[in-house]
């Protein structure tokens, strides 16, 4: 099924006055204002990406009343525990907060709940956990959870245990009102503009404005400083594993945080890479983290190793670096092998094999791997470009994993099928839920109608391109200008063009595995480009040698052959719009 492109607004006008001010080019100057960068000012700030222009932490509701309360406890050696979400955000904030308190010599400690055996968020048997130590903590920091958590946390406070909630989730109806404070910059009436930080941002900000609470200054001093900057390398893995927009703060930490991780000063991060086989990259980009380095952290918290993740992050030990990463690498290889033998059964199924695009697929199983159906989900979505929930059943304690496409936002989705879930919630492209096995018939049935109804309502899938563009203008320069929009990935894409009228030159073949890549040359006014489109491999036929098309495309250096020659990353192609006849001598 073939996208719509569209191509955003240009301004002449307003592109022509950044190519004066800002001594750009016109093709890249169209880029920035297409993409809402109109004014001088502010195109400058969003190529500089300075960490100094983010807002400061007290504008988040409840920051100084939170940083107030963890100074204070710093200061008084009370023992303090850090509440984690056992994916990739909570575990990264924890680590950052750990780190940050036994920097400052405090009695920290940490719990992660076992994600098969406890599910997301406090539960019975964590709280008589904490309760039951023989210190007890008197503050408790939650990360990346804790805003829906109404019930765990009225039962710490009754206990005398001030509860920091720093969060990042959309807020329930009821909020957890017993907490100390409620740090989540989704509140309605929190004045931050900073809306979409990850759960580790949000714990970033508390640990920096804990640390101008211990200065007693406005500016935090040199150390807290060198702390925070390397920190932002842990908020960059949480922002991209989450998924993250890459806009305004989230952007500009992720810059920076890629920037320390390409450092290599923190042990365990360090290791990682190497296993990752990243050791020797020198500049390690949003997508290599993506698809290298979160997984490998997110192994630990879907099988149940969260604690080895969190230990990883906080060591200085480069030995006992190594032998974790060598322990998380060889979880990611047993999560992959589930995942692979959950999905060839899934792709069996009848729902699957129908999908047709029209109505979402929700599957269920006793013998499915909680930690795994996430993947699962999402792997499935991309593939029918519909809403999928898997769910692992066990009786009473089922859980389901839901990743959405298609437009449909899996959060207002969840909410609707509440009455027949014991509790879920989520994000627009990410939800999750607890069901009995007894429920899952209607809950199925529920899933399916309500998504068919949804998906009628959204607009055709489109592929947003920032410009069109001639060969000629494709050129280093032009590379080099578009790394000032990096880092890349959801909320920021790579620039995209659409080249019209084409000609295929020669022929195109198929190539990797699974023969899923098209591997082909094109032609374009009097300049000939190599061009690979991933994923694409079964439209070889829809590629007719001298025939014109129009594609989009984007740009990257192809360094394999060792000339640096810029090749073209086709994400579609279609037949040449108003195009002549081909000629058989122009192949």
């Amino acid at each position: 099924m073939q996208m719509e492109w569209r191509v955003r607004e240009r301004d002449p006008d307003a592109a022509e006055a950044l190519v004066r001010e800002l001594m750009l080019s016109p093709l890249f100057a169209d880029i920035l204002v297409s993409r809402g960068f109109r004014e001088h000012a502010q195109a400058r700030k969003h190529l500089q990406a300075r960490l100094t222009d983010i807002e400061e932490p007290t504008t988040l509701k409840d920051m100084a009343r939170a940083s107030a309360r963890l100074a204070a406890a710093i200061r008084a050696g009370e023992a303090i525990l850090v509440y984690g979400d056992y994916d990739v955000d909570g575990m990264s904030g924890t680590a950052l907060l750990l780190n940050f308190l036994r920097g400052c010599g405090a009695d920290a400690s940490f719990y992660i709940p076992n994600r098969l055996k406890e599910g997301y968020s406090f539960n019975e048997e964590a709280i008589a956990s904490i309760l039951s130590r023989e210190r007890p903590p008197t503050v408790v920091i939650t990360v990346d959870h804790g805003i829906s958590a109404v019930e765990g946390i009225a039962r710490l406070a009754a206990a005398g245990v001030d509860v920091i909630v720093t969060d990042h989730h959309e807020p329930p109806g009821v909020l957890p009102t017993a907490a100390h404070a409620l740090v989540n910059p989704r509140q309605k009436d929190c004045p931050s503009l900073a809306k979409n930080l990850c759960g580790a941002a949000v714990a970033f900000k508390l640990a920096w404005a804990t640390a101008v609470a211990l200065d007693g200054t406005r500016r935090v001093n040199d150390t807290f400083r060198e702390f925070l900057v390397e920190a932002t390398c842990l908020v960059a893995i949480a922002t991209i594993a989450d998924v993250i927009p890459l806009e305004g703060e989230s952007r500009v930490i992720c810059r920076h945080g890629l920037q320390a991780l390409n450092g290599r000063s923190h042990a365990g991060l360090k290791s990682l890479l190497n296993v990752a086989k990243l050791g020797d990259e020198k500049n390690v980009t949003a997508r290599q983290v993506a698809f290298q380095v979160g997984p490998r952290l997110n192994a630990a918290g879907r099988l149940g190793m969260a604690e080895m993740a969190i230990e990883l992050l906080t060591t200085r030990d480069a030995v006992r670096a190594a032998e974790l990463s060598a322990k998380l690498d060889a979880a990611n290889d047993r999560r992959r092998a589930i995942e692979k033998e959950m999905l060839e059964e899934m792709h069996e199924h009848a729902d699957v094999l129908a999908a047709d695009g029209t109505s979402g697929i929700c599957l269920g199983a006793r013998h499915w791997h909680p930690g795994v159906i996430g993947i699962a989900a999402a792997r499935i979505a991309d593939r029918c470009k519909v809403p999928v929930m898997i769910c692992a059943l066990n009786g009473s304690e089922g859980r389901g994993s839901a990743r959405s496409r298609g437009g449909v936002n899996l959060a207002e989705l969840i909410h609707e099928l509440l009455p027949l879930v014991v509790s879920g919630g989520g994000h627009s492209g990410a939800a999750g839920c607890t069901i009995t096995e007894e429920q899952f018939p209607r809950f199925r049935d529920a899933f399916v109608a309500r998504s068919r109804a949804l998906l009628s309502l959204a607009p055709p899938e489109t592929l947003l391109v920032d410009a069109e563009a001639r060969f000629a203008q494709l050129g280093p320069h032009l590379v080099r200008e578009l790394e000032a929009l990096a880092p890349h990935g959801a909320g920021n894409p790579i620039a995209r063009f659409v080249i019209r009228n084409c000609r295929v030159v020669g022929p195109p073949r198929r190539v990797g595995q699974n023969a899923s890549t098209l591997q082909f040359m094109l032609r374009e006014g009097d300049e000939v480009r190599r061009a690979v489109a991933f994923g694409l491999g079964a439209r070889l036929p829809e590629l007719l040698q001298g025939h014109p098309i129009d594609v989009v495309t984007e740009l990257a250096f192809d360094d394999y052959r060792g000339d640096s020659e810029i090749q073209l990353r086709v994400l579609d192609f279609k037949p040449a719009r108003n195009s002549a006849a081909p000629s058989a001598n122009l192949s």
